[in-house]
């Protein structure tokens, strides 16, 4: 399966605050639609992986009902640990991503995250830790999405 790179800037400041860009690109195995789709995202490290699921959702203008789940990679893109919002099996090891905050996970500045959505589909994107801001705008809203391509 092909896929194409996802973006995002992470950044820690005194609260811990990762402004977290994010390079969003896609492909779609069952229509074999390719191309770079970028957002650039900001969020704090003690927001959850849900709230970047939602922003990215909503940036992207997909339903974000579907399953989905983030998964940690090296950085040849083999996958980790799972992080996901779908139902789990009872032997299933995958962590919820309403409870999982970034900060507990992301620990290399270059960090590399697979984010997989409408999983029957399998829309897959990479994400991209690829800016600490330390000096974050503390009056911002956050999650936001700072760029649009």
């Amino acid at each position: 399966m092909q896929v194409v790179p996802l973006r995002f800037i992470t950044a820690v400041a005194v609260e811990h605050l990762h402004a977290v860009v994010l390079t969003v690109g896609h492909v779609h195995p069952a229509i074999g639609v390719a191309g770079d789709v970028v957002r650039d995202i900001e969020i704090r490290s003690t927001q959850t992986f849900e709230d970047l699921h939602n922003v990215i959702q909503q940036n992207i203008g997909f339903d974000g009902s579907k399953p989905s789940s983030f998964y940690l990679s090296d950085d040849n893109w083999k996958k980790g640990k799972e992080i996901t919002n779908r139902t789990l099996g009872e032997n299933e090891k995958a962590v919820n991503m309403s409870s999982a905050k970034l900060i507990s996970f992301i620990a290399d500045p270059h960090q590399k995250i697979y984010y997989v959505f409408d999983l029957p589909n399998h829309w897959t994107f990479h994400v991209e830790l690829v800016k600490i801001d330390l000096n974050p705008d503390n009056t911002a809203s956050y999650p936001r999405c700072i760029k649009s391509l």
